[in-house]
């Protein structure tokens, strides 16, 4: 059970935070795709493609968030 709570605390941000999740999962299926086409890739590559990923997913959700912000009338 405390697998199951464990599995949902760590998928649950890129629910609510949905732009990180579709940067993660693109970077995913892109580290896989590379894997399989070329065979230098290894899988520390494809972490760093993964994490690049998410690290930009990230931003893109800050970005987001900051304009929100902006378009509400608040100050930085």
């Amino acid at each position: 059970m405390d697998a199951i709570f464990g599995l949902v605390e760590l998928l649950f941000p890129l629910v609510v935070y949905w732009r990180i999740g579709i940067a993660g999962v693109v970077a995913f299926v892109t580290a896989v795709v590379l894997a399989v086409v070329i065979a230098p890739f290894n899988g520390l590559c494809g972490i760093a493609v993964v994490l690049v990923g998410l690290g930009t997913g990230t931003l893109w959700e800050l970005d987001a968030a900051k304009a929100k912000t902006r378009s509400n009338g608040s100050v930085d």
